[in-house]
């Protein structure tokens, strides 16, 4: 069966402006926000930052894996590899709540931003966060997604959105649309969640969530185990 790396094989030199994001190109995205990258990488290419963890000894064990093959392909790919990154943020925090956060920020096109939230990494603190994803209607980190979206959009208010986001990504990226004012919802064009848990009662009966919910959708593989949750 064909799969993400197969599309950027076949398709990865049509530029934007001949076929439109899609949601192949948000799970790719969603893949790359797990790259160890910091702040440093803003201002650069996504094909620039690839070419610079070509000669990092450590990150060749990760490339074996699929995100290390779509580094290899990304220099080659004009349809990803030419998207600026406007922003990479980490942060790791055990008080005063755990906090494993990182988030980038991709320009797609010059009226489309692309923010992308990634999952649970393999630290304590990400996997007690999750534990607290378990019982908790609200956790920490779904509000410092939403600080992050609104400084994105404030910082370039003429563009429109993506939220997007694997696991916990996903459900930061759809949390946060749906914790903004109406006027930046409008401006979302949709959050899309990979595999991304769902949200207790008070959440998705909220009134910002009622109104964003036609921009929301989640993507399941069938061997999901987390958004079946």
């Amino acid at each position: 069966m064909a799969g993400s790396l197969d599309y950027l094989r076949w398709r990865g030199d049509l530029t934007f402006k001949e076929k439109p994001f899609n949601s192949i190109d948000a799970s790719l995205l969603a893949s790359l926000v797990y790259l160890p990258v910091d702040k440093s990488a803003a201002g650069h290419t996504l094909s620039e930052v690839a070419e610079r963890l070509h000669d990092l000894p450590s990150f060749q064990h990760q490339m074996h894996d699929e995100t290390g093959e779509e580094i290899w392909l990304l220099p080659k790919s004009p349809r990803l590899g030419d998207i600026k990154i406007l922003n990479w943020t980490n942060r790791m925090e055990k008080e005063p709540h755990p906090l494993q956060f990182t988030a980038a920020a991709f320009e797609i096109t010059q009226k489309i931003i692309v923010i992308s939230y990634r999952g649970t990494d393999s630290s304590m603190i990400g996997w007690n966060e999750d534990m607290n994803m378990n019982y908790r209607a609200e956790v920490y980190g779904q509000s410092v997604a939403t600080e992050y979206f609104k400084t994105i959009a404030n910082k370039y208010p003429d563009r429109r959105f993506y939220l997007l986001g694997h696991s916990k990504g996903g459900n930061f990226a759809q949390y946060a649309l749906s914790a903004v004012s109406p006027e930046l919802q409008d401006r979302v064009i949709k959050a899309l969640s990979f595999d991304g848990p769902g949200f207790f009662h008070q959440v998705y009966t909220s009134a910002g969530f009622q109104r964003s919910i036609g921009k929301m959708k989640t993507y399941l593989p069938e061997s999901s185990v987390i958004g079946q949750c």
